[in-house]
């Protein structure tokens, strides 16, 4: 079922399904109720190129890099997609490739099969992919967001991983946009450590 709600992230984790990554954020909606949204990322890494690589060189590695597949730890991991950017690197304008792959974990083992003659420096596959996650969705802790996505209620998906979370709605995202009205957040644990305390 689809539904809309109000979130506001608090704890960042990720797990794997399939051999690909998941992002799991747990939150709160406006009424107080433990909410957990599960988001689909594909993490990346970065192949900066030299200088005077040409138009023609670039597909050809672009080709080479799609193709590659590395298997580790029970896992088999690939190249899903290149992309061509612009980029600052160390004050310099350069070409770089943007590889997205399937499973974070193997994003060092990809790097080193990325040996290429035309490559200058190969950045980003020792960025946690929380941080790669925050960055490209921009989803900041303690700030509202609107989510659209289907409700997870004993499914099995992921696993039937829904049933296994604490939390009152476990949501799988469709459209995650900031929220126009921002209120403020009183987590429901803080009377309880004030109370400790006293």
């Amino acid at each position: 079922m689809q539904t809309t709600i109000n979130f506001i992230p608090i704890d960042y984790d990720y797990f794997d399904f399939n051999s690909n990554n998941y992002v799991k954020i747990i939150g709160r909606d406006e009424k107080g109720k433990r909410i957990c949204i599960i988001d689909k990322f594909e993490p990346y890494l970065w192949a900066i190129l030299k200088d005077k690589v040409n138009e023609k060189q670039i597909k050809e590695i672009q080709h080479k890099i799609e193709k590659l597949k590395v298997d580790k730890a029970g896992r088999q991991s690939e190249v899903i997609k290149t992309e061509i950017h612009n980029k600052k690197f160390l004050g310099e304008d350069v070409k770089a490739i943007k590889i997205f792959i399937t499973n974070y974990k193997d994003a060092h083992a990809v790097a080193d099969e990325i040996d290429f003659k035309e490559i200058n420096k190969r950045r980003g596959y020792d960025v946690s992919l929380l941080t790669q996650y925050i960055i490209d969705r921009k989803i900041k802790p303690l700030t509202w967001y609107k989510i659209d996505g289907e409700l997870l209620n004993n499914s099995e998906k992921f696993g039937g991983i829904d049933s296994f979370l604490e939390a009152d709605i476990v949501l799988e995202v469709n459209k995650i946009e900031e929220s126009n009205t921002q209120p403020q957040f009183k987590p429901k644990f803080l009377p309880m450590i004030l109370k400790q305390t006293n």
